[in-house]
């Protein structure tokens, strides 16, 4: 169930756990958790205001703030444009920051099959109205928002048709109103969290995760003995849940106040 009183309330649990702890590690979604979702999502923006925020947090010595997105490196980094945050693009594929920087290299082995099946789909799918194929470097996000209802299973079939021509060395992944071909690697958001957090973390650091789409499960069974917030209304097994991207500043504003500066 979605709480709906102030953070002080919601995190009354984890608080001790939170204003005790040496320091922080914050992992955040984008689509969903720091920005809203838009049909389109090139329209999708970062508030001024959750911004500020996210500044300010950067700015603290004992907070380490990483991104975690199935967007691009380049356009998560773009969008957000915050100097001193680990972003990790591509469900954590690529990971650059704070003098850190990784690419999967099996995924990076992969990105000729990738472009193939990325041309396929974009032939196969080219009648049904609605849908975007979006060939990534290292993966490929089929969006199917605007696409009729009606049509959801064929897409589905559709790809997972030329998905098989690839003989096993991708999958198909699904997130909200679109999915994911990535490659076969085992490397999801929650390996990506684990070497953010052996490489740019502290000792003692206490794990922080906020994100709104199934990817992000992955994560949230990673982190079982840090603060995990699923957003949105989905079943999950995240310890919290935050109703949208205006309740995550929220929480990231209580955050920043609920720890004095060291």
């Amino acid at each position: 169930m979605i709480c709906s009183s102030a953070p002080e309330t919601k995190f009354a649990t984890a608080r001790r756990q939170i204003v005790s702890a040496r320091s922080l590690a914050l992992f955040l979604d984008f689509d969903g958790t720091l920005a809203p979702i838009c049909p389109f999502a090139d329209d999708a923006r970062l508030e001024p205001d959750v911004r500020e925020t996210l500044e300010a947090l950067v700015e603290r010595p004992d907070v380490l703030v990483a991104i975690v997105s199935g967007r691009e490196l380049w356009d998560l980094r773009r969008r957000v444009g915050i100097h001193g945050i680990v972003y990790a693009g591509e469900n954590g594929m690529e990971i650059r920051g704070r003098g850190t920087q990784f690419i999967e290299p099996a995924a990076l082995a992969r990105r000729g099959v990738i472009k193939l099946i990325a041309r396929e789909l974009i032939s196969s799918l080219r009648e049904i109205p609605g849908v975007f194929v979006e060939e990534k470097h290292l993966t490929i996000a089929v969006h199917f928002r605007l696409a009729p209802p009606g049509d959801k299973q064929k897409i589905r079939d559709t790809m997972r048709s030329v998905v098989e021509m690839a003989d096993r060395q991708v999958e198909i992944r699904p997130g909200k109103m679109v999915w994911e071909v990535l490659p076969r690697t085992g490397w999801r958001k929650g390996a990506a969290v684990d070497w953010i957090y052996r490489s740019c973390a502290a000792k003692d650091t206490l794990p922080i995760y906020a994100g709104d789409d199934e990817s992000d499960e992955d994560a949230f069974r990673y982190l079982s003995g840090g603060i995990t917030i699923r957003v949105g209304e989905e079943q999950t097994t995240a310890k919290y849940t935050l109703a949208g991207p205006s309740e995550v500043h929220q929480f990231l504003l209580w955050l920043n106040l609920s720890r004095p500066l060291p």
